[in-house]
């Protein structure tokens, strides 16, 4: 019966297939992992508030922080007087950073007290909204436990009784940029507002309002049940939704793999029923990048002091934190443990410095291949150029221009026809050992290009006006050294690998 309402219930949200798709773990946070693979910030607080964030050593030194192989604590410092920036606090950020799959944490305890803001969320790395925030608990100025020491310390309180004390219903919201909004969509909370946009309505974003009718989701009525479990599955990319679930500790018909926080097996949405908060944002992919994972206990500040007074608590934010310590001592969160699976049941990358994430490292990677790409072509250009200037028809060429220039006589090779050249054993132009050179004023240009004998076509002795060479023997010997028509220098000689006989 239960298995065929739940069916029921995921075909009325249209994603049957979406829903079954499996993931695998990725990352399992439980105990001290919260303390070895988060960052502490401790920089001022970004929303205003009369805070102040603490090193994972001064939340240890001073009991904010405390692990052991099962459970992890952070919490308010909730003993002295606050100064500086405000009341000691902690905000601590994954290393790693995830995309769309599922993620499952078991929550013990949450921050309560007049001037506190909690929040279980993720968002972009750098340059928010860019990329978005999805903030899947978060709540303000939820008041203690009636008659404990948190609450004895809130004193001039507007005398809320048991049943009235807000909230009990966690809201969970989504901020973007511009032009992003959510509608009607089959999940058993209530659309409070429904532009994304974190520039317009006082970066309200997008949010929906819990039902409280299986069990409160925030405040001190979720502590006295001992928390529960809060499932996401960020499936942006592909049927282009979040989808947000709750359930009590105390309910019946809890999922085992969400009740067991040691289960990394394969895992999927689709016996969960409907989402507490459906947010069905299909033309806002381009919306929300790799996100980190943040927990933090922010007091007063923009949310916090907005909605202070309205929650029946006293005097002004600011001065309730600096003088009210023991009125922080529920002030802290409890984690049971934190799972994500992903579809490759990996990261989606590590967390960095501003200016170093994916994008801009593939723009580095791409940067340095075109470098590398024009680098090379000016390479190959510049040795192709070397090349032609020291290949023999160069040298022989700039030799002849030398002799040229200097007045002397050089064997005209005008009439040569290209074929000739090429089967030349040697370079057009250079005299072997018994040729005499003819002058050139002796045979002016127009004659010699027509004149029949080899040494004025430009051809070596021995070659035929057809091209042909002539036998292989031996150069015969000249009683006396010849006097060149010109000469190449000894390291052109060189470069260009003359063969023995060859003038130089």
């Amino acid at each position: 019966m239960v298995r065929c309402s739940t069916l029921l219930l995921v075909s009325g949200l249209g994603l049957s297939s979406a829903m079954a798709q499996s993931y695998k773990i990725a990352k399992r946070y439980v105990g001290q992992s919260f303390a070895d693979e988060f960052d502490y910030f401790t920089k001022d607080d970004p929303t205003n508030g009369y805070v102040n964030y603490v090193s994972l050593e001064e939340a240890t030194s001073k009991g904010m922080v405390s692990y052991n192989g099962s459970k992890f604590t952070m919490g308010v410092e909730a003993t002295s007087t606050a100064t500086g920036r405000g009341r000691d606090s902690v905000r601590i950020t994954s290393k790693a950073k995830f995309n769309d799959g599922i993620y499952i944490l078991d929550l013990e305890h949450m921050p309560v007290g007049c001037g506190t803001w909690p929040a279980y969320w993720t968002t972009t790395e750098h340059h928010w909204p860019r990329g978005g925030e999805i903030d899947i608990l978060e709540g303000a100025n939820a008041l203690p436990v009636i008659n404990s020491t948190a609450w004895t310390a809130t004193t001039n309180l507007k005398s809320p009784t048991l049943n009235t004390l807000p909230p009990n219903a966690d809201t969970s919201s989504l901020h973007t940029n511009p032009k992003c909004v959510i509608s009607s969509s089959t999940m058993t909370g209530t659309i409070k507002t429904n532009t994304c946009d974190a520039k317009l309505n006082n970066n309200a974003g997008c949010g929906i309002l819990y039902s409280n009718a299986s069990a409160p989701s925030i405040g001190l009525q979720l502590n006295q049940q001992n928390g529960g479990w809060y499932a996401m599955w960020r499936d942006v990319q592909g049927s282009g939704g979040i989808y947000i679930w709750f359930w009590g500790r105390n309910v019946a018909g809890v999922p085992d793999e969400i009740r067991d926080g040691s289960f990394t097996g394969d895992i999927s949405a689709a016996n969960w029923g409907v989402p507490a908060a459906n947010f069905t944002i299909p033309d806002c992919k381009k919306d929300f990048n790799d996100h980190v994972i943040t927990f933090n206990i922010a007091l007063c500040g923009d949310y916090t002091t907005s909605t202070y007074s309205a929650t029946g608590c006293p005097g002004t934010c600011a001065s309730f934190v600096m003088n009210n310590p023991l009125a922080f001592a529920d002030a802290y969160f409890e984690l049971n443990s934190l799972r994500v699976f992903t579809a490759t049941g990996q990261i989606a990358s590590m967390a960095g410095p501003e200016g170093l994430g994916a994008g801009a490292i593939a723009g580095i990677v791409v940067g340095a291949v075109a470098a590398l790409v024009v680098a090379g072509g000016v390479w190959w250009f510049l040795r192709r150029r070397r090349q032609a200037k020291t290949s023999p028809e160069a040298l022989n060429l700039a030799a002849r221009r030398r002799h040229d220039e200097s007045g002397g006589s050089v064997i005209s090779t005008a009439s040569g026809s290209e074929s000739d050249k090429a089967d030349a054993p040697y370079p057009v132009g250079v005299l072997l050992p018994g040729e005499t050179p003819t002058p050139r004023k002796s045979a002016p240009a127009s004659k010699s290009r027509n004149a029949g004998s080899s040494k004025a076509q430009g051809r070596p002795v021995g070659s035929s006006a057809s091209g042909s060479r002539r036998p292989s023997r031996a150069p015969p010997v000249p009683s006396a050294a010849p006097s060149p028509a010109f000469a190449l220098t000894a390291d052109e000689a060189k470069k260009a690998k003359f063969r023995p006989g060859w003038a130089v």
